[in-house]
């Protein structure tokens, strides 16, 4: 369990990261 969470996290900070560059952080 502890191995999925930790690639789930993974790809929402990706997404954070580009909403970042646009300047859109919900």
């Amino acid at each position: 369990e502890s191995r999925r969470e930790s690639r789930r996290e993974s790809r929402r900070e990706s997404r954070r990261e580009s909403w970042g560059e646009s300047g859109f952080i919900p």
